[in-house]
């Protein structure tokens, strides 16, 4: 891990934030990262209180972060678009066709 490498996913991160609306911001300022293994790059992100934990491969804390708020906004937005293919119809029948 690089200094410019931190200094680089750090300004990821605040780009990121800028794009939030307030409430998202407070949502995710919950939210902590933590590092498995230092110098693995095993991390985790998680929001208590609304369900949500990602675990994946990031360069430092920044990153880690970074990604989970992605995975996170993610999430949002394939709960917020109904899968027309999901089985979630009375008797298990297809819904949105």
């Amino acid at each position: 891990m690089t200094n410019i490498n931190v200094s680089f996913c750090r300004a990821l991160l605040v780009t990121q934030r800028e794009s939030l609306t307030p409430e998202q911001r407070v949502r995710c300022d919950k939210g902590w990262t933590y590092g498995f293994q230092r110098g693995a790059g095993d991390w985790e992100f998680q929001i208590p209180g609304e369900g949500f934990y990602w675990h994946g491969h990031a360069d430092n804390a920044y990153d880690a972060r970074y990604q989970g708020i992605c995975e996170w906004l993610a999430r949002a937005e394939r709960q917020a678009t109904p899968d027309p293919y999901r089985l979630n119809g009375p008797l298990g029948q297809r819904t949105g066709f």
